[in-house]
């Protein structure tokens, strides 16, 4: 596929069938609502804006509600979950579906922020605020058995094996609007967080500036690995790894794949992460009991093909970087600490994210921070 028809596959999504299959899923009924942010002044040392400078996430998971063809995000997702066939696996055999609704929001920065206009050679000015639908759905957790058919059976056999997760999601709204702009030019004018830097000029070269339309659907695929119970109280665990491989399409287009460890006194799902890039509502947390607590950390690689917010779209921008300027590999970590409190609010701190360069010319690390929180009403 060339560049030009992957930048003409960008808003597709928007124009696709909309075909609703719910077969016989299950949804677990979770009311939890969430606030995350990122933050490169939160890590005093990498306060710098170097490349991702913020980002926040808003998100909520009311049970089947959240998956309503009328908030259009969960209409669209699930019309691209049935092209693909995974409305089919869903109807076959689902054990619990969690769902939730997001809004997100990131900027990005060259790292000479006080100089009027773009810096050649560096990365330029780019913003997203999207709406994101996403659906995880966990097949063979505490089984059941079930309806077979003969013609079917090597499926079964395939669905049933073991416990996996498939996680999609649908991202749409707009690049360059001016709220990325403002907000860190507040930020940095108040001198919020500590900082110390310069009031951003640069925001008017921003890649679509003034918005344009965009879109992104992501799959993942998450299977446990290995998974040490708790031996005095075996509903908890000790430890746990899991496996996530996946593919973006869109703003960002990529395949990817990591690992996930969970280290503390937990029953938190097999599927449950704090995600990367944003991605907060990619595996949500279900209801646990009271006093959960792990250490997490995540290693992932990234192979790039496509990233609007370095290369733009269909706008013409004054200044955006070619396919060639972008690292086919980006390779990302992080690692913090979760928490839940008396089974009605979570605790998320991260006080290391970092994402290798993903571009040549300037050749810079991204390192940052976040804090989320999670309240949980049920």
């Amino acid at each position: 596929m060339s560049y030009l028809s992957m930048r003409i596959c960008v808003p597709i999504f928007l124009l696709l069938l909309v075909y609703q299959l719910q077969g016989q899923s299950t949804y677990l009924d979770n009311h939890s609502y969430s606030f995350s942010t990122d933050q490169d002044a939160f890590a005093k040392a990498y306060n710098q804006d170097r490349n991702y400078t913020m980002g926040f996430g808003l998100s909520a998971s009311i049970g089947e509600k959240t998956d309503k063809w009328w908030l259009i995000a969960p209409a669209i997702r699930n019309g691209i979950d049935h092209l693909l066939g995974i409305n089919t696996m869903r109807s076959l055999k689902t054990n619990t579906n969690v769902s939730r609704y997001s809004l997100l929001g990131n900027g990005f920065t060259p790292f000479d922020i006080g100089v009027p206009g773009f810096q050649e050679g560096d990365r330029p000015y780019a913003s997203l605020l999207v709406l994101g639908s996403d659906r995880v759905s966990v097949f063979n957790d505490d089984l059941e058995e079930p309806q077979e058919d003969e013609d079917d059976e090597a499926f079964y056999e395939f669905l049933t094996a073991k416990p996996f997760a498939i996680s999609t999601g649908l991202y749409v709204g707009f690049l360059g609007l001016g709220v990325g702009g403002e907000v860190q030019s507040l930020i940095h004018r108040k001198q919020w967080f500590g900082t110390t830097r310069p009031v951003p000029l640069g925001w008017d070269t921003q890649i679509s500036d003034g918005g344009e339309l965009t879109a992104m659907y992501q799959i993942s695929f998450i299977a446990p690995l290995v998974t040490v119970a708790n031996p005095i109280n075996p509903d908890f665990k000790w430890m746990e790894t899991t496996l996530d491989v996946g593919a973006q399409v869109g703003y960002y287009t990529n395949l990817n794949a990591g690992i996930n460890i969970k280290l503390g006194n937990f029953d938190a799902p097999f599927y449950t992460n704090q995600g990367l890039l944003n991605a907060i509502a990619q595996a949500p947390d279900t209801q646990r009991p009271p006093l959960n607590w792990y250490f997490f950390s995540s290693m992932r690689s990234r192979l790039v093909y496509y990233n609007a917010l370095m290369q733009g779209q269909f706008k013409e921008n004054v200044y955006e970087l070619s396919k060639s300027d972008i690292e086919p590999l980006v390779f990302e970590a992080e690692m913090g600490v979760a928490v839940t409190f008396f089974d009605k609010a979570e605790i998320v701190f991260k006080p290391l994210v970092y994402r290798s360069q993903e571009f040549a010319t300037a050749g810079r690390n991204h390192i940052w921070a976040n804090i989320g929180a999670t309240l949980i009403l049920n």
